[in-house]
C-alpha cells in the first residue's frame, strides 16, 4: 500500500489518483490531504493507522509541518497529473487494431490507464466500448446468417 484514500480509507498505489472502492479523485485540498497519506510523507505503520482512522470515520487532518512539506511535493512539476491525450493517429491505430483484431486491445489499454487523471483512460474506454459494440453486432450478423 502505497497510499489510502481520504474518503474511504481504501488502499491505492498512487495518492493522487481516483480511488477504485469510492471514485474520488483528489482535487482542491483533498490533493494535499491525499499527499499526506502516502508512503512519500509518512512511513507504513502510520499509513496504516491513518487507515483505520479514516475507515472509523475521522477526517484526516494533517500537523502544518506535514501540509508545508505536501505542498512543496505538490508544487514540483512531476506531482502534477498528466493531462495526457491520444493523439489522432494514435486513436486510429487503436481503434483500427480493436475493431480488426480484438477489443481486448482497447480493453487492455483502458486497465493501464485506469487509475491515472488523464483522458487517455477515457478515450481508452470509448474505443473498447465501441469496438465491442461492433464485434458482437458483427457476429450477431454472421450467426444469424449461418
Amino acid at each position: 500500500m502505497n497510499a489510502v484514500c481520504v474518503q474511504c480509507g481504501a488502499a491505492k498505489d498512487v495518492p493522487l489518483a481516483r480511488c477504485g472502492s469510492c471514485g474520488l479523485l483528489p482535487e482542491g485540498g483533498d490533493r494535499m490531504r491525499s499527499m499526506c497519506a502516502s508512503r512519500r510523507m509518512v512511513d507504513a505503520e502510520t499509513l496504516a493507522t491513518l487507515q483505520r482512522r479514516i475507515r472509523d470515520g475521522q477526517t484526516l487532518d494533517p500537523s502544518p509541518a506535514l501540509r508545508a512539506r505536501a505542498a512543496a511535493l505538490l508544487e514540483a512539476p512531476d506531482a502534477t497529473p498528466r493531462a495526457e491525450v491520444l493523439r489522432p493517429g494514435a486513436l486510429l491505430v487503436l481503434a483500427t487494431a480493436s475493431l480488426l483484431v480484438t477489443p481486448l486491445l482497447a480493453w487492455a489499454a483502458w486497465f493501464r490507464w485506469r487509475v491515472r487523471a488523464d483522458r487517455r483512460a477515457t478515450q481508452a474506454l470509448r474505443i473498447a466500448l465501441y469496438t465491442s459494440a461492433a464485434s458482437t453486432g458483427a457476429w450477431l450478423a454472421w450467426v444469424r446468417a449461418s
